[in-house]
């Protein structure tokens, strides 16, 4: 879904300011897939299809900016007993739907975390953002 509208969404005249950013900044940005299904990639698209925690311990080690997941709670959950994340940011939605796929699930050691940021949000929503402790 990103990489079908995100590419061209600066193109459409109804498009908001923060919409036309976005996609540009999506169109310079390289991205990286973790995916077993995904067969090609396009502009600045790399894909990943198995040894998922050495790829990303290779990509931490290169000069750069920081590693962004967008809403994948299996990726996070596959790379958290590795060591490999140093913070992360949630928003956190006063809604209970449930069911869905937890973020923290699986049988972790303890690791530390601290909010560094906590955000309300004017829509009722808070952001948080938790940086490693070790």
């Amino acid at each position: 879904m990103l990489n079908t509208y995100w590419p061209i969404a600066y193109k459409d005249p109804n498009a908001s300011l923060s919409e036309i950013r976005y996609s540009k900044w999506y169109n310079t940005t390289r991205k990286i897939v973790v995916s077993t299904t995904m067969k090609s990639s396009g502009k600045n698209i790399e894909v990943i299809h198995n040894d998922t925690p050495q790829h990303i311990k290779q990509l931490k080690q290169e000069k750069g900016k920081a590693i962004v997941i967008f809403g994948s709670p299996m990726l996070f959950q596959s790379i958290l007993p590795f060591d490999l994340i140093d913070e992360f940011h949630i928003i956190l939605y006063p809604v209970i739907l449930g069911d869905g796929i937890p973020l923290f699930k699986g049988n972790y050691n303890k690791k530390n975390f601290s909010f560094s940021t906590i955000i309300p949000l004017s829509n009722g929503e808070v952001a948080l953002k938790c940086i490693s402790q070790s």
